[in-house]
C-alpha cells in the first residue's frame, strides 16, 4: 500500500467515527396534539430540559445562557416548533408552533394550516376567545386560562381570508387578556 492510500484510509476511518459519535437531532416534529393551556405534541409548560429531550429527542437548534442553561430549543429544522425556557427556573415557559403539515391539531379537530378551521376554533371557544389586534397590527385569537402556578395565554394566529389558523403559542402570562405582548 502506498502512503497516500494509507493516509486516505485513516482519514475516512476518523471521519466515519466522528459521524458515528455525533448526536443527530430529533426528526422534525410534524404532528401532535395541541392541548390549550398545557402544551403541544407532548411538551408541556413547566417541563425541564431533560423532560423535553426525553419526549422529543435532541433539538435541531439550541441557544444557551453562559452558564449552560437552555433558553431556546427548536424541534424543526425549517419551520417553527420552538420551546422557550425560563432562564431562572430552567422550565418551559413558552411554546410557539407553526408547522405546515396540517397534522398538529386540537382534540376538537382544528389543525394548523388547514383552511376553514378558524370558524371551528371560534365556535368551540365561543366567548372565551377574543380577536386581539396588537400595537403592530398583528391579529391573534386569544384565551387567558387560569392555571397554577400562573395564568396561561393561548394565542392562535389566523389567516382570516383563508379562515385558517397558522400558529399556536402558549405562555405564562401575568397581565390581562388585552395587554400587548410588546409591554
Amino acid at each position: 500500500m502506498t502512503p497516500r492510500f494509507i493516509l486516505a484510509a485513516i482519514a475516512l476511518t476518523i471521519a466515519g467515527l466522528a459521524l458515528a459519535y455525533t448526536p443527530a437531532h430529533a426528526a422534525d416534529i410534524t404532528k401532535g396534539l395541541i392541548r390549550g393551556g398545557i402544551g403541544v405534541a407532548g411538551i408541556e409548560l413547566g417541563m425541564s430540559e431533560a423532560q423535553v429531550k426525553a419526549t422529543l429527542g435532541e433539538p435541531a437548534h439550541v441557544n444557551r445562557e453562559s452558564n449552560g442553561n437552555a433558553v431556546y430549543m427548536s424541534f424543526h429544522s425549517e419551520q417553527i416548533f420552538d420551546v422557550y425556557f425560563n432562564a431562572t427556573t430552567g422550565r418551559v415557559s413558552q411554546l410557539i408552533v407553526a408547522v405546515k403539515t396540517k397534522q398538529i391539531c386540537t382534540a376538537f379537530d382544528v389543525c394548523l394550516y388547514r383552511e376553514g378551521d378558524l370558524k371551528k376554533l371560534k365556535k368551540h371557544y365561543g366567548k372565551k376567545i377574543i380577536r386581539f389586534v396588537d400595537r403592530d397590527g398583528s391579529v391573534t385569537y386569544r384565551r387567558l386560562i387560569p392555571m397554577k402556578p400562573r395564568n396561561v395565554m393561548l394565542e392562535y394566529t389566523p389567516v382570516e381570508d383563508k379562515n385558517g389558523v397558522v400558529q399556536v403559542a402558549m405562555l405564562y402570562w401575568d397581565g390581562k387578556i388585552t395587554d400587548s405582548s410588546f409591554d
